[in-house]
């Protein structure tokens, strides 16, 4: 720190305090340091020197700044010190800056990537969580969907099981297969969900124990038309609407799709019909192939085909 003082005398003035001539000041021999005045004479000079102007040291005290600030030596060197003491601090000040801005560079070098990490870590698990919850919901309303949607309905599920034909001979449990002839089972179902009674139903033909002949048909519902299916290991595929029949096979009459049907009730195989007829159950218990065989003991009448006298009505459940 510098400060400017003038002389009492001559006015000048002089820059004390800056550490330049700290040597010269101590000394008070510096010739250089000294006033305009004082060299020429003047009166700074006279008074500093005593009148004399041979450029000689001064003897009296305070040295060249004393003379020419009218100071004595002591206040020169605390001066001095002071001087000394204010560059050492601005120069500890500077370095203190300086270190101060070379820490705030590195903390902004360092604080950067620092950031740019803790922010990228942030975003990673923010967005991280957000996908496994997404997901996971996602997942979640999938399986929901999948619960919830129900399979569709297979056409066979809502099909009746067995058929059973009610006579004053018995009962005739059919067991249905829709797997032979579907539309043929849908037939036999709507007959049974009419609500109108089947007069048409009844059995009227007996054929040298072979043919258990009948009609199932109901003014409201319209007769089937659609044949069964070919089974799949024949190579012959024409006029082929079933398995080859044997007893207890149930199919429509005359190689048709109804209303007339019969009862196979050979004890071998029919095979002089070959896949000509529609196969759409089959009666399996005894108890209703008993039933079957009583048919045939009822008065008959052959007139061609062998007819029953009094044909037998039925109730279909």
């Amino acid at each position: 720190m510098c400060f400017q003082v003038k002389c009492k005398d001559c006015k000048k003035a002089s820059w004390a305090g800056c550490g330049m001539h700290i040597q010269s000041a101590l000394a008070g021999v510096d010739e250089d340091n000294r006033c305009s005045n004082w060299r020429k004479g003047g009166p700074c000079g006279q008074k500093a020197a005593g009148g004399a102007d041979s450029g000689a040291s001064p003897s009296s005290g305070g040295g060249i700044f004393g003379r020419c600030m009218n100071l004595t030596n002591s206040q020169v060197k605390q001066l001095v010190y002071i001087s000394v003491e204010m560059t050492i601090i601005q120069l500890e000040s500077k370095k203190r800056r300086k270190r101060r801005k070379k820490k705030q560079r590195f903390m902004a070098k360092a604080i950067l990537p620092l950031s740019l990490f803790v922010i990228g870590c942030i975003y990673y698990f923010f967005f991280s969580s957000m996908s496994d919850e997404l997901e996971t919901t996602t997942a979640q309303e999938e399986t929901k969907k999948t619960l919830e949607v129900k399979p569709k309905p297979s056409p066979v599920d809502d099909l009746p099981k067995t058929l059973t034909l009610e006579t004053s001979q018995g009962n005739i449990v059919i067991e249905l297969r829709p797997n032979q002839a579907l539309e043929s089972v849908q037939y036999i179902k709507k007959l049974l969900d009419s609500p109108k009674p089947c007069k048409g139903c009844r059995f009227y033909r007996a054929e040298q124990r072979g043919i258990l002949q009948g009609i199932l048909h109901k003014e409201d519902i319209p007769a089937n038309e659609v044949l069964g299916k070919c089974p799949d290991d024949v190579e012959e595929k024409e006029k082929c609407h079933g398995p080859m029949m044997k007893k207890g096979m149930v199919g429509w009459a005359a190689g048709e799709g109804g209303p007339d049907f019969f009862i196979d009730n050979y004890d071998r195989l029919a095979d002089w019909w070959g896949h000509d007829h529609t196969v759409w159950g089959e009666v399996t218990d005894a108890e209703s192939l008993k039933v079957v065989d009583s048919f045939f003991d009822l008065p008959r009448t052959k007139r061609g085909l062998t007819y029953l006298d009094t044909h037998v009505p039925i109730t279909m459940k």
